[in-house]
């Protein structure tokens, strides 16, 4: 990423070169290239390639997970055009081919447009996206520095480096008859080493070898049987592959026996993470740790995913009746998902269940079945009077199931062998050495579990409007939307857990009958079912005006009441107000205003929800003639939510003014108001000049000054991406040194910081540089 500083000084050496050739260039004309004919073709091309240098400070992971450009020879971009004069071209009359981002940068696009005309029209579509994430506060246990040992993880336990490749496809035959085809074809993989965690005992840290494939086929036909209206047919076919495997790399620790271990990311021996005194002989290498610590020695998970999401999908528009316009579409879908064999083995030690190994497999399956359909209806009663019509259905249905069965083998500590329950072995009174230990908290031995779940929902929605043109410079329009849902949602669960005798007198299996060997089996099952109806009504409002040619204002406002929710933050009230104003004075010079509203709130007993996001910007556009233009901006955002929650502090310190949470009734559990609020203030501007035609200066800069505050449980969590400035400048000079070739030179700088806590235990994720581009186009 970085570069040494003699290579950066050439890079500023070659900027300043660039400067030197301004002045003889300020005395020649700009020649600007026509174009070649090739044959029957008139074709235009360029292409820009050169060199990008980087010097950056700070934290070269947020830098790679918010910029992400390295240094290296780049085609920055490429174009090539190509048009038949007289549309006679032998295979094509259009051809279009634009490039960019090859040779190192993490995003490469490639388009081909290519044409005949009343024959075909084709476009292939590529693009690849390397996405580095490793915001070190994501996921982040926070440790504190008083635990001991002091574990500080600074970086994010859900890190990632995933490549996503995407490629489209279409092709349309007979482009401009009465019938016409469709035919395309979608690609979307995204794979690549990530990282996750997962909690049993303790919280290990597993690599994620992320791969998804995604293919979708289409087939479509459009065709007219009426005058002024059109019909089409499509039929879509969708695959998807998840083959995401899940590991433990991270054994970093070794027991008195040498076996390795994963000892995990939060440490915090003061309240027993991992355990009060996990090392034993910091001296070894590795260190040495306690077997009755919770721990990780082997850890897998495999369970790919398959699933085929076939739909069918009916439209048309239509204006063939007199002053009425019509629109609809028909979509249905049915595709199913399955896990033909999902498989969980972890091996290790869990101190509070004595578990030594735990075992989870067999099959899953979903379906989902889902129609839609809308249909739009404009009547114009008169020039100025139109009545709008719009209806929504949408319904869709998931029932799944699964057939697991788990196992589970006991030891008293980490370094003790996996054992489980055998009657020849372990006989009554069940004292023997090779009875497995067990806890009153145990898991049981073995265990089946069948469950069938259920997801539905029903949705209608008109939308009814009246619309009038007052005058020519004045109109508007007042409508009612009403939208009914039934949200259904079952589970019924059939468990057997089967329990070693040792938990006879005390555990579970207290007053059961026993088996034959001792043991008891547990035969258990939960049945729910609920439906929630929600019926929403909004009033809708909206007016237009254009006091003179050069001012259009507009205003639309929404308020809405809904006698349920479905979850807590779902809004039973909201308003919603939208206003923009456009100003032209001279065709050189635009400027306007933009204004939206959103309020929320479900402030009924123990939620107590409210929220809004209100954003408020201006933008001014002035370009009284070739040589010079502004372009610039201002934005505000402010987003704000409040929520009384229930949280489990376990036994840290109640955060002040939380109360016991009387939804759970957890002595440990406790209910408080949770607050986001964040304030952004985003402005740039952008200027360009040219003092002679063969040159062109181009300065800007844009900024992100960000506030908040949240309510924060960690003691050790800092306000990260709440409290932050983003500063960027860039500039850059283009110099037409020939006909058809410039030299061109970009300057960018990045500075990224965070207000950081004086307690943040991860560090600073602030960072700092500057970015400079050579490069040359040569365009014809």
């Amino acid at each position: 990423m970085k570069i040494k500083t003699s290579h950066f000084l050439m890079l500023i050496a070659g900027l300043l070169a660039a400067f030197l050739f301004v002045c003889p260039a300020m005395a020649q004309d700009d020649p600007a290239p026509e174009g070649k004919d090739w044959g029957d073709y008139r074709v235009n091309q360029s292409i820009e390639v050169g060199w990008r240098g980087t010097s950056f400070t700070g934290n070269n992971d947020v830098y790679d997970t918010f910029v992400n450009l390295g240094q290296g020879f780049r085609l920055f971009n490429q174009t090539l055009e190509m048009r038949s004069k007289d549309h006679q071209g032998p295979l094509f009359d259009t051809l279009s081919l634009p490039n960019f981002g090859y040779g190192g940068d993490p995003n490469n696009f490639s388009m081909l447009r290519i044409s005949k005309d009343k024959w075909y029209d084709f476009s292939a579509t590529f693009r690849r996206d390397r996405n580095l994430w490793n915001y070190d506060l994501l996921a982040n246990p926070l440790n504190p520095t008083t635990s001991n040992p002091t574990v500080i993880i600074d970086s994010s336990p859900h890190a990632m480096a995933l490549t996503r490749r995407m490629g489209d496809y279409k092709l349309t035959l007979l482009p401009q008859s009465n019938i016409r085809v469709r035919l395309g074809y979608s690609r979307n993989t995204n794979e690549g080493p990530s990282l996750t965690t997962y909690h049993v005992g303790t919280e290990a840290l597993l690599f994620q070898e992320f791969k998804a494939t995604t293919n979708t086929y289409q087939v479509g036909i459009d065709f007219k049987v009426l005058p002024r209206t059109n019909f089409s047919y499509d039929q879509f076919l969708n695959y998807y592959k998840g083959d995401t495997t899940w590991t433990d790399n991270n054994l970093m620790y070794e027991l008195p026996n040498g076996r390795l271990v994963d000892m995990g990311v939060s440490w915090d021996t003061a309240n027993n993470s991992p355990c009060a005194a996990p090392i034993t002989n910091p001296s070894t290498t590795p260190p040495t740790v306690n077997p009755k610590c919770s721990d990780f020695s082997y850890y897998s998970r495999t369970g790919p995913v398959r699933t085929s999401s076939p739909t069918e999908q009916l439209s048309f528009q239509s204006n063939y009746f007199k002053n009425v316009d019509m629109a609809g579409r028909v979509n249905y879908s049915s595709s199913g998902a399955t896990i033909a064999d999902f498989n969980e083995l972890l091996q290790g030690f869990e101190s509070r269940t004595l578990a030594r190994q735990l075992t989870t497999n067999g099959p899953v399956a979903v379906n989902r079945t889902a129609v839609s359909a809308d249909y739009d209806v404009t009547f114009t009663i008169t020039p100025k009077f139109r009545l709008v019509d719009e209806f929504r259905f949408a319904y869709f249905r998931i029932p799944g199931q699964n057939d697991l069965t788990t196992g589970a083998l006991f030891g008293a500590t980490a370094a003790a062998p996996l054992t489980g329950f055998n009657p020849a072995t372990c006989p009554a009174p069940y004292t023997a050495a090779a009875c497995p230990p067990h806890s009153s908290s145990s898991e049981a031995d073995s265990g089946t579990s069948i469950s069938s779940l259920f997801l539905g929902q029903d949705t209608k929605t008109n939308t009814f409007q009246l619309e009038y043109d007052f005058t020519s410079r004045f109109g508007g329009r007042i409508g009612h939307r009403y939208r009914h849902r039934v949200i259904d949602q079952s589970t019924v669960t059939i468990t057997t857990s089967t329990y070693d005798p040792k938990l006879v007198a005390t555990g579970p299996c207290k007053g059961q009958p026993l088996n034959p060997d001792g043991s008891c089996t547990i035969f258990g099952g939960s049945s729910d079912a609920f439906s929630t109806t929600i019926n929403e009504n909004s009033l809708l409002v909206g007016l237009w005006a254009r006091p003179i040619d050069k001012l259009r204002l507009s205003y639309d406002q929404e308020l809405m009441y809904a006698d349920n929710t479905f979850t807590r933050v779902s809004p039973r009230q909201l308003q919603h107000y939208k206003f923009r104003g456009d100003y032209k004075p001279e065709h050189w010079l635009n400027m306007g205003t933009t204004v939206n509203v959103y309020e929320a709130r479900n402030n009924v007993y123990q939620i107590d929800h409210l929220e809004h996001t209100r954003n408020y910007g201006v933008y001014f556009n002035v370009a009284p003639t070739e040589r010079w233009s502004l372009d610039s901006g201002y934005n505000y955002t402010g987003v704000f939510s409040q929520t009384n929650i229930c949280f489990s502090i376990g036994s840290a310190i109640p955060p002040p003014g939380v109360v016991a949470c009387t939804i759970i009734g957890s002595p440990v559990t406790l209910q408080g108001l949770s607050i986001y609020n964040n304030k952004m203030n985003y402005g740039y501007f952008d200027f360009m000049v040219k003092p002679a035609k063969r040159v062109t200066l181009k300065a800007g800069y844009s900024i992100d000054d960000v506030t908040g505050n949240t309510l924060i449980l960690n003691p050790n969590s800092p306000t990260g991406p709440l409290d932050y400035k983003y500063n960027r400048p860039f500039a850059a000079v283009d110099l037409a040194l020939a006909k058809g070739v410039t030299w061109r030179t970009g300057w960018g700088y990045y500075d990224y910081n965070e207000m950081d806590s004086p307690t943040d235990p991860t560090g600073p994720r602030s960072f700092r540089g500057n970015l400079v581009n050579l490069s040359l186009v040569y365009s014809f």
